[in-house]
């Protein structure tokens, strides 16, 4: 058993849709192949995460970005609204 000092939480950073789901803007950009890597990591964190979850709390931090962030502003670009609130599937 783990005391209370001895716990330890787990910060996980942008594990969102946009890099490991096949309606994410990195395979609507890329195609599916590109998001594969990203697939197979989701899995081994999604185990990771049940496997130790006794040994602390888990902390979900996303990233948001705005419109044309990473496009130079082009907002036709395939990656205009990667990660961008209520746009698409990204960040869920």
């Amino acid at each position: 058993m783990v005391s209370a000092s001895q716990r330890t939480a787990l910060v996980v950073i942008d594990a969102q849709r946009a890099f490991v789901d096949h309606e994410g803007s990195l395979a609507r950009a890329y195609g599916i192949a590109d998001v594969q890597p990203g697939v197979a990591a989701l899995s081994r964190l999604c185990r990771f995460v049940r496997e130790h979850r006794a040994n602390g709390p888990t902390i979900f931090v996303r990233s948001e970005y705005g419109p044309g962030q990473f496009t130079n502003g082009e907002l036709n670009h395939e990656m205009a609204y990667v990660c961008v609130p209520g746009r698409n599937v990204d960040c869920e």
